[in-house]
């Protein structure tokens, strides 16, 4: 049978994990108590239903002591299989029981045990229920707990990872030398010259650590590990465990004791134990029932708060001070947010500049959140005396009551996930007290950093903050969907398609807060947006609207602010610029066409202050005329295709193959005790027939074109308009009852009006 991507057992007493730099290892409680102790890492007291789940990752050995009548299950996960699977993208995973907060953690719950259950059958079908299991659990996996690290890799680190990769295949030297572009003779050279070693010696030696831990590890009889590790036959291998170990592979595995877990079938008995499941956590439904008599709440609308412009010397261009008109006349933002370099605005042609953009904002009453950024090469003393000199000419130029509505945000560009933050907090001390010198009294925010997977460089921070007992006015983090992770002295990016990546963020980081002794509510998302680049053609797609919808609404009530990133693809620096559309995460494209992430904001707007529901998928407000506002979405699940491919490579032929099963949903609605008589439905939605321009601009064949005609910008203009449907119904006993199909990524605005 071919090698899988899992292997587990079921342990009871106590048992030593060997580390294996091919496998990271998932721990499950299955009964009882289980205490797990990581070489080089935390220990773990995993109780069954309650915090059950911790991931030891590669390389790292761990030793588990289960106390009786107590169960473990031990999942193995081969991520050189799941690297392959995915496209040479390598692989990180974390998991632990501080994460038990979240949804997707229990969803983990279910597919370990279901990987089990499926282990235990027998049959002519155990085999196909047993990849199914598999991959859904993988697929969980990657969806809440790590993904692909997007990182620029040293050629050495590449080549390393190319032959861990393919080290079971056939492969040589001319066809690596192929694969990186380069002649055989030069490949030979660099590769040695990078990695230490000739690539003939790397290539046998990782196929003799495969082979080696197998021996220790399986049952497999020696010729199908040599095979199977890519050995041409059992003499070569023979010759090069010899030459290695100086013994042959059968006597090493006689002399050494099987230290890591072996694949196994669960018995009747640990197949019995998957009765006792933990809690499944709620999952919303599609029955969506309203009361009108039920108590209401006030609506905490923190995506309403503010938005990002971009940078402020793009206000300089007409087409952006256009298009930031249009958008502040039709979307009421409290805020927005420009992102502002001091230093490149020293002397006085530079204040003329800066107050050219600013008298812009101020006279079309903008109110502005000023992203102050510094860059780690700047000179400090030279940076304050520009950002002073600043601030000495806006508070002049527009009074000081009006700066003082301003909000202020500093922010370190280039500080990766190591390092102290003394040079941080020296200079937010300094901005600090240059505002209060100018009147200001609201505290300074920052520091915008993009938590790491356990949150540990927030903690540094606030450590370092209450050693100086420095006041914040708020504790402001980025979200991506990517988590930053600091590995083999390299900052890498943990890419992930956790549609809940941002709530996940914000609750970890709340929670940090708390322990540190902080307010949560001090939290704000200063930026966040879905992308990880500046292009990636999601961003103009009907998914994008959703996925915006989803986020917001599973953020609600947990922080004030949620600052989305860019407003105008206009503001996005970068070489695509000059094209029509591009995959910039702005919600209104370059030659100001909305887009469907546009109506997503522009739909939730549209609900009022008093509400009724409130879930991940639906939200309703009602006002004393007896109508009501109803915004929904269907937002897909990105899969492991997506998680595959780099952002700038996604292609929009095959979008559709980049969510989980895609389908249409049924709604029912049910607003139980209004009063009787004639209420009119009126819907407007976007989905990818109607109201999206990347998807009309797809059907003209207009896609990354450069400069489409006006009349075609026109038409684009014309169909980027959400369609619309009108519905009466009668209610004679206090219910109103009416359904709504979504489309895949649909987004719906549904307005019930009470005639008469």
């Amino acid at each position: 049978m071919a090698e899988r991507l899992t292997s587990y057992a079921c342990v009871r007493g106590s048992q030593r994990i060997a580390a294996s730099r091919w496998q990271a290892t998932l721990v499950y409680a299955l009964r009882d108590q289980t205490n797990l102790s990581v070489d080089g890492g935390p220990a773990y007291e995993l109780a069954h239903g309650q915090g059950s789940l911790a991931l030891v990752p590669a390389g790292r050995a761990c030793t588990l002591g289960v106390e009786a009548p107590g169960i473990a299950a031990v999942v193995r996960i081969n991520l050189r299989m799941l690297r392959k699977r995915l496209r040479d993208h390598n692989i990180s995973f974390s998991c632990e029981p501080s994460q038990r907060h979240l949804a997707s953690y229990s969803e983990l719950y279910r597919r370990v045990e279901a990987l089990l259950s499926a282990g235990a059958e027998v049959g002519d079908f155990a085999d196909f229920h047993y990849d199914v299991a598999e991959l859904a659990l993988l697929d969980c996996l990657l969806d809440g707990f790590g993904g692909v690290v997007a990182a620029e890799e040293s050629r050495a680190h590449a080549f390393r990872s190319y032959v861990d990769a393919h080290f079971d295949e056939p492969l040589s030297l001319a066809q690596m030398a192929s694969h990186f572009g380069l002649s055989t003779e030069h490949f030979a050279r660099v590769f040695k010259a990078e990695v230490g070693e000739t690539f003939h010696a790397r290539l046998t030696g990782t196929r003799l650590e495969v082979a080696t831990e197998r021996l220790c590890t399986t049952d497999d009889t020696v010729t199908r590990i040599a095979l199977e590790s890519g050995f041409p036959n059992v003499a070569s291998f023979n010759q090069a465990f010899k030459a290695r170990y100086d013994t042959t592979p059968k006597r090493y595995r006689s002399k050494h004791e099987r230290k890591a877990t072996r694949q196994a079938s669960a018995t009747a008995k640990d197949a019995a134990l998957l009765a006792e499941r933990p809690a499944a956590s709620v999952r919303d439904g599609w029955d969506i029932t309203i009361d009108a008599r039920a108590r209401k709440e006030v609506l905490r609308a923190s995506w309403r708060e503010v938005i990002g412009l971009g940078t402020v010397s793009t206000l300089a261009d007409s087409r952006v001070r256009e298009q930031a008109l249009w958008l502040k006349g039709h979307l009421s933002f409290e805020r927005w947010r420009v992102a502002c370099d001091f230093a490149q605005y020293a002397g006085e042609q530079g204040l003329y500049e800066l107050g050219s953009c600013f008298d812009f904002l101020v006279g079309n009453g903008f109110v502005p959140h000023v992203l102050v950024e510094y860059g780690l090469t700047c000179d400090p003393e030279a940076y304050l005396a520009s950002f002073e000199a600043a601030l000495h000419h806006m508070v002049n130029r527009y009074s000081v009551q009006t700066t003082r509505t301003w909000r202020f945000e500093l922010i370190v560009r280039g500080r990766g996930t190591s390092g102290s933050w003394a040079a941080y907090l020296d200079l937010f001390e300094r901005v600090t007290a240059t505002l209060e010198t100018f009147g200001y009294t609201e505290g300074l925010m920052g520091p915008g950093l993009r938590c790491d997977q356990r949150c540990d460089n927030l903690r540094t921070f606030l450590h370092a903050a209450r050693r100086r007992r420095i006041q914040l006015g708020a504790v402001t983090i980025a979200c991506r969907p990517a988590a930053p992770s600091h590995e083999d002295g390299r900052d890498l990016l943990v890419r992930t398609a956790d549609r809940y990546y941002l709530r996940n963020q914000v609750l970890l980081a709340r929670e940090t807060l708390e322990q540190e002794g902080f307010d949560p509510e001090l939290l704000v998302v200063g930026g966040w947006r879905d992308s990880l680049e500046s292009s990636n053609i999601m961003n103009d797609s009907c998914f994008e609207a959703a996925n915006i919808m989803q986020t917001v609404l599973s953020s609600q009530n947990l922080v004030q602010s949620l600052c989305y990133n860019d407003s105008l693809d206009l503001s996005v620096d970068g070489p695509t610029q000059s094209v029509f559309l591009s995959g910039r995460p702005g919600i209104i494209s370059r030659d100001g066409i909305p887009k469907p992430s546009y109506y997503a904001f522009d739909f939730l707007a549209r609900v009022g202050r008093v509400l009724v529901f409130a879930n991940e998928r639906c939200i309703a407000s009602a006002n004393e005329a007896g109508n009501y506002q109803i915004v929904c979405h269907n937002c897909e699940r990105l899969n492991a295709a997506y998680l595959a491919t780099p952002e700038r490579e996604l292609d929009y032929r095959i979008m559709g193959t980049y969510y989980d099963e895609p389908s249409e949903r049924v709604i029912r609605f049910e607003l139980r005790n209004v009063r009787p008589g004639t209420y009119l439905v009126k819907s407007r939605f976007v989905n990818e027939e109607g109201g999206s321009v990347g998807n009309e601009a797809e059907r003209m064949q207009l896609w990354n074109i450069d400069e489409p005609s006006r009349s075609e910008v026109e038409h684009l203009k014309a169909c980027a308009q959400p369609q619309m449907t009108l519905e009466r119904y009668v209610v004679t006993d206090g219910t109103l009852s009416f359904e709504r199909v979504l489309q895949s990524n649909e987004i719906a605005y549904l307005h019930v009006i009470y005639l008469y």
